[in-house]
């Protein structure tokens, strides 16, 4: 008893997040811009998030496997894939260099 009471005060001190606002994502499609396999093995540079927009990754970026990822190498970022990787707490990203 007395461990469940301990583990019941570490637990109650987690901070509390926010509430978490359910966002239908299901409908974000990048565009394929090159082939995997061009963008994983071309020369790459590591940018913010907020940055990546029209730019296209090249070296995957998930969050935990087994996770779903939100955008594949070779796909180009647009605004609604930012946003989700930021949701997701991912702040940098590799992409193709220019």
């Amino acid at each position: 008893a007395s461990q469940l009471l301990r583990l019941e005060n570490i637990l109650s001190q987690i901070p509390v997040k926010g509430e978490i606002v359910n966002k239908s994502n299901a409908l974000i499609q990048p565009k394929q811009k090159m082939s995997i396999r061009k963008a994983i093995f071309s020369n790459k540079e590591q940018i913010p998030i907020e940055k990546a927009k029209g730019r296209i990754l090249a070296s995957p970026n998930i969050t935990c496997p087994p996770a779903v990822s939100i955008i594949v190498c070779g796909e180009e970022f647009n605004e609604d894939v930012i946003s989700l990787c930021k949701d997701y707490g991912i702040d940098s990203c590799f992409v193709v260099k220019e």
